[in-house]
């Protein structure tokens, strides 16, 4: 939440802000090398496995939506 309120991954690793990041979360200054590393390995591929299995899931509601007969008997 906090990368994504600071304008996400690219913005801040081209302004160099991880630090403040890490600072941000509870960790040291420090730290901040860190942070980038382990959402760039982490989190970024979660947030991305989430939202294409989202996507997946209601792509097969719409098909069975359409394809599914009990709806057209019943109407």
């Amino acid at each position: 939440m906090a990368v994504k309120r600071e304008g996400g991954h690219r913005r801040i690793t081209e302004n160099n802000m991880w630090a403040m990041i890490a600072r941000d979360i509870g960790f040291d200054y420090d730290d901040g090398e860190y942070m980038r590393l382990i959402y760039a390995m982490y989190v970024d591929v979660l947030i991305y496995k989430y939202k294409s299995t989202q996507e997946k899931v209601l792509e097969k509601e719409d098909v069975k939506m359409v394809v599914d007969p009990r709806q057209s008997r019943s109407e």
